[in-house]
């Protein structure tokens, strides 16, 4: 059974999303998708290294998911303090005592912590990465860069 990303992001916060999509002010689902995009950036180290969303590990589908509702709240926040200035610019509008903005904070909180706990165990689950062509042989005495097996490496030779 693979994640779905997306909704688990809307579970992570539902009222809140349900708020941010149904506000014409703000491109929610541009912004989720980008957040989704850099968490997975987070993982893998690339776009082009992402693999098809079927074929993530559970564990890592989830991180992912935590990890781009942090992005996300950002965008909350600014969408909430817009919110309550409109309403208390408005002549008998009455406002919420309660803070969201802190109660945003507390849960960025949260999942950074969940997603620092489960770190090492979803870059294992993932599979490491390394970016192409960006790191250098070394040569055998760890000095001097091999310019040789470097440039086999890069198929220049």
């Amino acid at each position: 059974m693979s994640v779905d990303i997306p909704a688990q992001i809307t579970a992570n916060w539902p009222k809140t999303e349900a708020k941010l999509s149904a506000d014409n002010d703000v491109d929610y689902a541009t912004q989720k998708t980008l957040a989704v995009e850099r968490a997975k950036i987070d993982v893998y180290g690339s776009a082009s290294a992402t693999p098809a969303e079927a074929t993530i590990p559970d564990k890592v589908a989830l991180w992912i998911a935590d990890k781009a509702t942090c992005y996300l709240i950002s965008v909350a926040k600014e969408y909430y303090g817009m919110e309550r200035r409109r309403s208390e610019g408005k002549q008998g509008a009455t406002t919420t005592h309660y803070d969201l903005l802190d109660m945003l904070d507390r849960l960025r909180q949260e999942l950074e912590e969940a997603c620092a706990l489960a770190y090492n165990e979803v870059m294992e689950l993932a599979g490491s990465w390394t970016a192409e062509n960006d790191v250098p042989d070394v040569s055998y005495d760890g000095m001097l860069i091999d310019p040789v097996a470097r440039a086999a490496k890069r198929g220049l030779i």
